[in-house]
């Protein structure tokens, strides 16, 4: 019997190869808000991966009143684009949809500083608290009615396969629907069919420029998750509403920028994320609903399918991180798929104004720029390191074609992902690790395990190339007392190498520290963190939905944060610290130390000289999955 993933199905009269369908979200544009040959190998790397959809991420279909945020469509060019852009999906017997809006609204960047947003409402803009927005007026209320079904007939004129109305997620179309962002007393503001009458008349604009049969998605949020935000109830209407419009299908999403993760989900939240919702509106439409929301586990994906849920499920971040995920399911290759972490440095570099980057898939959004070849000069590699850094290089030169050999001190592959993804919290991670670590022995590479190294026995080893990916070790202030049998190291914690006592006290306010005292309040009774700097986290690149999780977290968590303080000394029973020249007492049965980390570079400098090596990694300087990950992968790409 076929699974549910793999069943054709139709959105209207599209008929669509499966039942996966890859998710909108933004890419960097050409200055005219065309899409990028860069975003278009991108979208056609997915649909090349077994994708029956792909939804682009937004295009404004005026810049009349805001700048430029996404891609635009309207341009002679953009037209052009998008028509190369479905040629290249259509190849791979995959549709496409572009998505379109006419704006975000009080989420926009203003022109200037001194200029107010145009939005629904006289409501304060996100982004620059006190800046209040500009009402639009019913003249260009009318004048983005009409523009949507201009873009949408541009969009249907390209060759794209449906369009997408942006209705979701508080931006401008959902401003107008909400009670949170419409205090409007004309005929676009008040009652239910009054603030739903601005995305009604964008629907009517787009069914008259695209004709009956031209299949028209709408993304929608009929829960925001916040405080005056909208409830199920309303958003069931607003559903029904839509269907009786002529939309074809609904995109059920959740949230809004407030409460960011719920919307855009993290490493945090247990999957899956929104089906329970797109489950509700089902109940009350006959159309397709498509549900997404860490929904990248096959298993989980199907069983959403399985249950009456949806209709169709969307990969997201999925996408990113292994775009043949649909084609792996196919051929029954699901454990080889490339799982998403949850850390949102995709997100991140997007908001940092750089290109989209994935921590776990280097190609990632630079698809025709980083291919992976076969050498034409196969070399022997020794590889030194089973963490993120070494598994990957290991893995992207096995790929190439040299002879690798890995050594890992320990009895395990994985290194500090081990850590990383030891809370039950942040089983993305630890199934990363999982991940990695059967690739690595799927790949050819020859493991061996409990394998300490010394440089005369690696110089002895005639190896044409070196890679150091030795990791980092944590750093040791000096304390008084921190040998102590109460002291534990927050690694060993994670791993649970190390148990903890009913009252921690954790050194150290970074991500980890925040993390590991998280991870004892599951069980401890009182759980307070220590940092040195006036605030916890920061030092922490983080996108703005992780920091809203793991402020969640940490506040449901109850525990206590004692900043602008050090700790002078640690005894048998707690210890000491001052703050404000003041000497204060923590008593405690546990102290976790989570300062900081010194990388394991000795080898280096005892190789240098003797053999060509390269280090990378925690081992060149502790940082992140992204940095390890793409360091190895990279390095070992252009061996």
């Amino acid at each position: 019997m076929q699974m549910h993933l793999l069943r054709p199905g139709k959105i209207g009269k599209l008929q669509l190869k499966n039942r996966v369908f890859m998710a909108p979200m933004g890419t960097t544009s050409e200055e005219d808000g065309s899409f990028s040959d860069r975003s278009i190998a991108y979208y056609e790397e997915r649909a090349k991966g077994g994708f029956g959809l792909i939804i682009t991420g937004a295009n404004q279909c005026t810049l009349e009143y805001e700048n430029k945020a996404c891609n635009v469509i309207g341009s002679i060019r953009s037209v052009a684009q998008a028509s190369f852009l479905a040629r290249c999906v259509h190849q791979y017997d995959s549709k496409l949809c572009i998505q379109i809006t006419p704006g975000l609204g009080r989420m926009q960047l203003p022109f200037g500083a001194e200029v107010s947003p145009f939005a629904a409402s006289e409501v304060e803009s996100f982004w620059f608290p006190g800046l209040m927005c500009k009402p639009l007026d019913k003249d260009q209320i009318a004048n983005l009615v009409k523009t949507m079904g201009k873009a949408a007939g541009q969009a249907k004129f390209a060759g794209a396969d449906a369009v997408e109305i942006h209705g979701y997620g508080g931006y401008l179309i959902d401003q107008f629907c909400s009670q949170l962002w419409n205090k409007r007393t004309d005929e676009y503001g008040g009652s239910l069919e009054n603030r739903m009458r601005f995305a009604l008349e964008i629907v009517a604009s787009v069914r008259e420029a695209v004709g009956p049969d031209f299949p028209i998605l709408y993304k929608f949020t009929p829960y925001h998750g916040v405080e005056g935000g909208r409830e199920v109830p309303e958003g069931l209407e607003m559903a029904k509403m839509l269907e009786a419009a002529g939309v074809d299908a609904l995109h059920v999403d959740q949230g809004c920028y407030e409460a960011w993760y719920k919307a855009i989900p993290t490493v945090y939240q247990k999957a899956p994320t929104m089906a329970w919702l797109a489950a509700e509106v089902k109940k009350v439409v006959s159309i397709p609903v498509m549900a997404v929301g860490k929904l990248d586990d096959p298993n989980l994906a199907e069983k959403v399918l399985a249950d009456g849920a949806a209709d169709y499920i969307g990969l997201g971040h999925g996408a990113l991180t292994d775009p043949y995920w649909v084609a792996k399911v196919h051929s029954g290759e699901a454990y080889d798929i490339v799982p998403c972490i949850g850390c949102n440095e995709c997100l991140n570099a997007g908001f940092k104004g750089a290109h989209y980057q994935c921590a776990v898939n280097p190609r990632c959004y630079a698809e025709m720029y980083f291919p992976v070849t076969k050498t034409a000069d196969k070399k022997r590699l020794l590889v030194l390191g089973g963490g993120p850094a070494g598994m990957q290089a290991a893995v992207t030169a096995a790929e190439r074609g040299h002879e690798v050999e890995l050594w890992e001190k320990s009895a395990r592959l994985g290194g500090a992902l081990w850590a990383a993804g030891g809370p039950d919290f942040k089983y993305d991670v630890r199934r990363y690790a999982e991940y990695m670590t059967g690739k690595v022995y799927r790949s050819g590479v020859t493991v061996k395990t409990m394998k300490d190294a010394s440089a005369d026995e690696i110089a002895r080893g005639n190896w044409d190339k070196v890679i150091l990916a030795t990791g980092a070790r944590h750093a040791k202030p000096p304390i008084p007392g921190l040998d102590g049998p109460n002291v534990k190291m927050a690694n060993d914690v994670l791993t649970s190498k190390s148990t903890f006592g009913d009252r921690v006290v954790v050194i150290g306010g970074g991500l980890v520290g925040a993390e590991t005292a998280a991870h004892c309040a599951e069980r401890a009774q009182k759980v307070t963190v220590v940092e040195a700097l006036p605030e916890i986290l920061m030092t922490v690149d983080h996108c703005r939905n992780n920091e809203q999780a793991l402020e969640q977290l940490l506040k449901d968590s109850e525990i206590e944060f004692i900043t602008d303080a050090r700790v002078s000394n640690i005894d048998p029973t707690g210890l000491t610290y001052t703050k404000d020249g003041a000497e204060h007492r923590l008593d405690a049965d546990t102290i976790i130390l989570a300062a900081g980390y010194t990388s394991n570079n000795e080898l280096a400098h005892q190789l240098d000289g003797r053999v060509d090596v390269s280090v990378i990694g925690d081992a060149k300087v502790a940082d992140s999955i992204l940095t390890a990950t793409h360091q190895g992968f990279h390095l070992a790409r252009v061996l």
